[in-house]
């Protein structure tokens, strides 16, 4: 049987200073007897210890980057998204400020809103009132043609829609209980709804509260897709923008209404005193 050559003194410290953490007893042994080791042994352990805690403390890093490259995706995400509507919402509104159409205006609004968002109904709903829109749309043509886009109300009914408030309202689930009054007939299928109020243009340094005048009503099918706040700055300047050129529009078209009642009126009595004038020719 072959001997095995024996190690010599340098063979084993150098073993042990590169495995110290094999045999910390033997090593702790080997301090005692040798003192003068100690340092070395104690030194390759603190190495190893540093190079244990850079790779542990590399590995967390690494980990939180990651996290953070996420919720920097996330926020890119959003960002994007974000300037999408902000983009879709300046675009109906410049649609809005140049139209001419009372029924143009009203669709652009509720179409407009329903086919960018994808919601399952989008409505108008107007208080019918002497000097307000609503009485002047109320048994207006334009019905047919909105294809029941407008829905108008008294005072009476309309106030408890919006629980008498005037600021914007998310219903959801079985709070919902007089839909058939903002969706008509299809009120069926809704399960949340946004409503925002439109209140009358005011003059600037007017005082007091404004006149509630009716609200933009907005159902979804879908109720989590409704939420409280959800771009509710853009909406709000969308239907403020939507009301003045709404108060507009009804004005001019009065205006223009009355100028021609006017107009045959004159003709009318030009007329009747034309036919006065030959019925006394004719006498003379």
């Amino acid at each position: 049987m072959e001997e095995t050559a024996p190690l010599n003194e340098e063979q084993v410290r150098a073993w042990l200073l590169d495995h110290p953490e094999r045999f910390p007893i033997l090593a702790d042994t080997l301090c005692a007897c040798h003192p003068e080791l100690c340092t070395d042994i104690g030194q390759s352990r603190i190495q190893n210890d540093i190079v244990s805690f850079k790779g542990g403390r590399k590995d967390l890093l690494q980990q939180r980057v990651t996290e953070l490259e996420a919720e920097l995706d996330d926020l890119h995400q959003r960002i994007h998204h974000n300037e999408r509507i902000y983009r879709t919402f300046r675009a109906l509104r410049m649609r809005l400020v140049a139209t001419e159409s009372i029924a143009e205006l009203i669709l652009l609004l509720t179409m407009g809103l329903e086919k960018v968002f994808d919601l399952t109904r989008v409505n108008l709903i107007l208080i019918r009132e002497k000097g307000l829109p609503g009485m002047e749309l109320a048994d207006n043509t334009l019905q047919e043609e909105l294809d029941q886009r407008l829905i108008t109300h008294d005072r009476a009914t309309f106030t408890p829609l919006l629980e008498g408030g005037i600021e914007t309202l998310v219903r959801i689930g079985q709070e919902g209980h007089n839909r058939h009054l903002l969706f008509g007939d299809h009120a069926q299928g809704i399960r949340a709804e946004s409503l925002t109020p439109l209140l009358q243009p005011q003059e600037a340094g007017s005082v007091g509260e404004p006149l509630l005048v009716g609200c933009l009503a907005m159902g979804e099918s879908n109720p989590s897709r409704l939420t409280p706040g959800q771009s509710s700055d853009l909406l709000a300047d969308l239907v403020e923008t939507f009301t003045i050129r709404l108060f507009k529009l009804t004005a001019d078209t009065m205006e223009h209404h009355d100028q021609e009642c006017d107009h045959e009126s004159t003709e009318e009595c030009s007329s009747s005193e034309s036919n006065g004038s030959g019925d006394s020719n004719n006498k003379g």
